[in-house]
């Protein structure tokens, strides 16, 4: 029987867990609203509209180059059209004129960016980025596709409300840590079952960074189900296709 606590427990663990107050959630509105409106330009392929996302002495600093405003206009006007992209925000700090966020964002399941940005807050520009992930953490493309199989495998065995095979997609000691809390297989394994159908239950794995390693595979993930997100690092048991253990870092409410 599912046990309404477990329920409760892990909706506390989302919801109460999110980091900073009233003013960090502001924050985190503004960002969003700056990446819907990042979106949009991108899809309008206006060049002169996307460019007035960037300051003029804009610099993106990549693993291995510096890139100009001139450069990223371009390569964002020349995405293709098929693109089926998307912006999460993953964390943000107010310093006074700006905000430093972090976002990455992604299309068809692969991470075409992941970077620290810094937003000027009156001019609703982007005054430099920092890429996130260099040289050894990079994601190993034929690990982040196995990662993201798994995460397809999960979502429908919580869609089928399938108690014994969703307990098997865990080690029997799984603990998630971090934000304040502890969750055991259990208490998130009922969380699950009680996810209502449609939006509000909807679950998303985006997989931001996949590494093998033997039988291991290590990967961070931003873990959205309904309203809620979660960056969190998992290790997956390969042979047995079992979660070992979580660690969650950002836990907040998206607006």
């Amino acid at each position: 029987m599912v046990s309404p606590f477990s329920f409760f427990l892990f909706s506390i663990f989302l919801v109460l867990s999110i980091h900073g107050s009233a003013t960090k959630n502001a924050t985190d509105i503004a960002v969003q609203k700056f990446l819907d409106r990042m979106e949009k330009a991108i899809r309008s392929e206006n060049k002169d509209v996307v460019a007035g996302l960037f300051s003029p002495g804009f610099i993106l600093y990549e693993c291995a180059k510096t890139t100009d405003k001139k450069a990223i206009v371009d390569r964002l006007v020349n995405l293709s059209s098929s693109s089926l992209y998307k912006f999460y925000e993953m964390s943000s700090l107010d310093n006074g004129d700006t905000i430093r966020f972090e976002a990455f964002v992604q299309d068809q399941g692969k991470t075409i960016m992941d970077a620290e940005l810094v937003l000027n807050k009156k001019e609703q520009r982007l005054d430099s980025g920092r890429q996130l992930r260099c040289q050894k953490q990079q994601s190993d493309s034929a690990a982040s596709y196995e990662a993201a199989k798994y995460f397809e495998r999960f979502i429908k065995l919580v869609q089928h409300k399938d108690l014994e095979k969703l307990n098997e997609a865990f080690v029997p000691d799984f603990v998630l840590t971090g934000c304040g809390r502890t969750l055991s297989r259990e208490d998130i394994v009922e969380y699950l079952l009680n996810l209502p159908s449609g939006p509000s239950g909807a679950m998303y794995f985006p997989v931001r960074f996949a590494e093998a390693d033997g039988n291991l595979l290590r990967m961070n993930v931003a873990v959205e189900v309904g309203p809620h997100l979660i960056n969190a690092d998992f290790i997956l048991l390969r042979d047995g296709q079992m979660l070992e253990n979580g660690i969650a870092h950002e836990c907040k409410l998206r607006f």
